[in-house]
């Protein structure tokens, strides 16, 4: 869903995202801007305004619009496969959508952040912080399919979701060590 407030006006617009499926089945969701005769522009909001996109209608299966009608485009000519490159960007950005760091993964860097005091957790820490994430599975995500189907899909979705990952490991640990550390000095 897209809320959009315009300055200086008491109206807002509230649009429900349109979903795209293209013939490689590959979901795409926004909210369509305008269908031409040879393509189909998209607006698409990640967490940052983006620029709208261009999709040639000749690699669209259909389109499901948010209010529930569905414009069907398989009776067009047939498509040339998705590229490496195309995959390994949808995998990139699939992965930055729709991967979440387990929370055991938080909690135990946490727990070893607080007792790293006796420097064994250390090791451990850096080891879980760095190990690739295994399950990589999001129901949520509408093109999880491809992490089975496409190597290089899930190669960039992988790659991706590693840094996230390890992101949120270090930031786990040092808020444990940072909590042990406050609390060494509040009891002084």
């Amino acid at each position: 869903m897209l809320l959009i407030k315009k300055v200086n006006s008491p109206a807002e617009v509230l649009y429900k995202n349109d979903t795209l499926i293209t013939k490689n089945g590959v979901f795409i969701s926004g909210k369509v801007l305008q269908v031409s005769s040879d393509s189909v522009s998209l607006f698409q909001y990640k967490g940052l305004i983006e620029s709208p996109k261009q999709i040639d209608q000749n690699s669209l299966l259909l389109i499901k619009y948010g209010n529930g009608t569905v414009e069907d485009f398989s009776t067009l000519s047939s498509l040339k496969p998705i590229s490496k490159e195309e995959l390994m960007e949808l995998g990139k950005s699939d992965a930055k959508a729709y991967y979440k760091t387990h929370p055991a993964v938080i909690v135990s860097e946490v727990l070893l952040g607080l007792t790293s005091f006796l420097l064994i957790p250390i090791p451990a820490a850096i080891l879980i912080a760095t190990v690739k994430p295994t399950n990589l599975n999001n129901p949520d995500n509408p093109n999880n399919k491809l992490i089975t189907t496409e190597a290089e899909y899930k190669i960039a979705y992988t790659k991706q979701a590693k840094k996230y990952k390890s992101r949120d490991a270090f930031i786990s640990y040092f808020s444990g060590i940072i909590a042990i550390v406050g609390t060494i000095f509040m009891l002084l």
